[in-house]
């Protein structure tokens, strides 16, 4: 699996990139160079991307059941011939 290049949000990157075209410098994120270095080991990161991964397949899952019981109880009114209004 291919591991990401950065470790920070994708959108500093974009908000460094717009900030380089206009001539500001942004901080820098890079860590001092007196302290360690200190990195989740790439494992927590995917399970914790693969975590977040299924709990929006679930969130998908849940709105989409709804959606189909709806379109259901929609047939079945159509169905049996049922009208709402009476002329």
């Amino acid at each position: 699996m291919n591991e990401p290049l950065y470790d920070f949000p994708v959108s500093y990157t974009f908000r460094a990139y717009e900030a380089e075209l206009e001539g500001i410098t942004l901080p820098s994120i890079d860590p001092p160079r007196d302290l360690p270095e200190v990195k989740e080991p790439p494992i927590v990161r995917r399970l914790y991307w693969q975590q977040q991964v299924e709990s929006e397949r679930i969130d998908v899952r849940r709105k989409l059941a709804l959606l189909f019981k709806e379109i259901d109880s929609i047939k079945a009114g159509v169905n049996r011939g049922t009208k709402k209004y009476k002329y």
